[in-house]
């Protein structure tokens, strides 16, 4: 895949960037990776995240989680057609759920015979 500069005349296959780095602009897909802390890890604040996306309970949540949503916001909206959430395993079925709750067509490529990736982070 190239990544390259969105106002240059060449093509780019992708690229790459901060969700702060690209607001204002859109393109046809986006991936959005959620890092895999948790609670076993010292750093919780994607499980706070995603808890608070899923259920809608953002009174009274944690400090820095109603910014966390609002930049997980700004990354949805970027896409024109297409989002990926790359998400650990132990958000899939949350995140699922909301998903298929509100009709979101959705599909989680581990579910479907399909291949899954793993990034290191």
């Amino acid at each position: 895949m190239g990544f390259g500069d969105p106002e240059s005349p060449q093509v780019a296959l992708g690229r790459a960037g901060t969700i702060h780095g690209v607001k204002g602009q859109e393109d046809d897909a986006v991936l959005i990776v959620v890092p895999p802390l948790g609670k076993d890890k010292e750093d919780d604040r994607s499980d706070r995240l995603i808890e608070a996306w899923t259920t809608g309970a953002t009174a009274g949540c944690a400090p820095g989680t109603p910014e966390a949503l609002r930049v997980l916001y700004v990354g949805v909206t970027r896409a024109r057609r297409l989002v990926a959430l790359a998400l650990s395993d132990g958000h899939l079925a949350a995140v699922k759920s909301l998903l298929t709750a509100r009709g979101i067509p959705h599909r989680i490529p581990q579910e479907a015979g399909g291949e899954q990736i793993t990034l290191p982070l």
